[in-house]
């Protein structure tokens, strides 16, 4: 009677044959508790492409190893040759002080009616991580509201568009750290043969008869942008730019609204300059997944807003 083979540890050695386009080779000896960080640092000091823009290719079926935890989680074995390539380009780190402000593209569009009395068309958002606080402006089509978010002090100081003024504990809930981890930590190349949310200038739209794409959006549940709803939108503004995912969530006030960047179009410098927001719809003429257009302005410096009613 056979004898079972012993199923492989966390610390059990995994080699793999790494391979580059330019026709170099080397081999790399691993072990399954090893983070994909670890290995594709290896693979950088051979290949020379940073982790954030490596892609993974085993007998053409793409390895998101960015995905996961450790190597082990992947189901990547022993022996495999792995194919690397250059992905793309990779999203710009944060400074410590920086502004990012999205702007509907209904706006650019000049599209009437533009939106939902309710829909954010603006979102202002300035970073000062060392001092420990963000500051946040939705604008929609008649007011603004304007929130300080202080970590330190612990408190959401507030000034709505009533031109009323409050004061509140932010009671372990602050948007600053989800929105600097999502940015730093979330983004992943679009997989090999998976739809981009941007089209090429030109490029015939996919939709359906009633504008819904044949990718699985419903009524109640939208994966992908409606190309009908705002004729000319999401088709990317040139060439040479990059589609990647992201899940980077909006700032909120009181409680978690839904709103996250899903996808960015970004240029060679890793700057955005589109953006696809989730959990849009308020009222009838809006979009669930929403085109903003985006501006990224870092600072050596930036002062903490003072809120006046």
């Amino acid at each position: 009677m056979g004898t079972a083979a012993p199923e492989l540890g966390a610390d059990a050695s995994l080699q793999f044959f790494i391979d580059a386009l330019s026709g170099k080779s080397v081999t790399i000896t691993t072990c399954k508790s090893s983070s994909p960080q670890e290995v594709s640092a290896s693979i950088e000091d051979f290949v020379g492409i940073p982790f954030k823009n490596q892609r993974w290719m085993v007998d053409c079926t793409e390895i998101l190893f960015q995905e996961y935890a450790t190597i082990g989680e992947t189901d990547l074995k022993s022996g495999d040759r792995i194919t690397v390539m250059h992905g793309g380009f990779a999203l710009v780190d944060l400074p410590d002080a920086f502004e990012t402000i999205l702007t509907s593209a209904r706006n650019r569009m000049n599209q009437v009616p533009v939106s939902s009395c309710n829909f954010i068309r603006t979102h202002k958002i300035q970073v000062n991580s060392q001092e420990e606080w963000m500051y946040y402006e939705p604008w929609r089509k008649h007011d603004c509201d304007k929130y300080l978010f202080d970590v330190k002090a612990h408190t959401l100081h507030a000034v709505s568009s009533k031109w009323m003024t409050w004061k509140r504990s932010l009671r372990g809930r602050e948007p600053l750290s989800p929105f600097c981890l999502g940015w730093s930590s979330s983004h992943t190349q679009v997989p090999a043969g998976e739809k981009c949310f941007w089209r090429s200038e030109g490029q015939e739209d996919e939709c359906g008869e009633n504008g819904q794409l044949e990718t699985g959006n419903s009524e109640h549940s939208q994966t992908f942008p409606d190309y009908a709803a705002v004729p000319g939108w999401f088709v990317a503004p040139f060439g040479d730019l990059c589609e990647i995912k992201v899940e980077i969530p909006l700032p909120f006030v009181c409680t978690p609204t839904g709103l996250k960047i899903i996808r960015l179009l970004i240029d060679k410098k890793g700057l955005p300059i589109r953006a696809a927001v989730q959990g849009c719809k308020v009222g009838f003429f809006d979009q669930d997944i929403e085109e903003f257009d985006v501006d990224f302005l870092p600072h050596e410096a930036l002062c903490k807003p003072v809120l006046t009613a």
